[in-house]
């Protein structure tokens, strides 16, 4: 069932029991209509040149449910720089670019929106 905004009028409609609940059942709707999952990886390269490329493919398969949105963050560092540039199905990949030559760990933490499947 889709949702019928209420028109509020300044000093016209009451906020009573019957229009909060209404706003109430509205974010239950939607909210059972998407899902939220964080995943955390430590990754390890060896020392490489400047600017080297490395990826990590992993799966963002949830039954049920499609992925739409990847966002991500890692903790601080100004050794690499990292990017996640799409999802293709149920895989997703971190591309991360050395800015320095020496080895590094880096722990990312990668956030996926889900949409429930009709």
């Amino acid at each position: 069932m889709a949702y019928t905004p209420t028109n509020w009028e300044n000093g016209e409609t009451p906020i009573n029991a019957d229009n909060l609940n209404k706003i109430e059942q509205g974010l239950v709707a939607l909210d059972s209509k998407f899902a939220i999952q964080t995943y955390e990886f430590t990754l390890s390269y060896a020392s490489g040149a400047l600017g080297t490329r490395e990826y990590f493919d992993f799966d963002i398969e949830k039954s049920g449910y499609t992925p739409v949105l990847i966002c991500n963050k890692s903790y601080p560092n100004s050794d690499y720089h990292f990017i996640i540039p799409n999802i293709a199905g149920t895989k997703a990949r971190i591309n991360v670019y050395k800015l320095k030559q020496q080895a590094l760990t880096i722990t990312v933490h990668v956030t996926v929106l889900y949409q429930k499947n009709a």
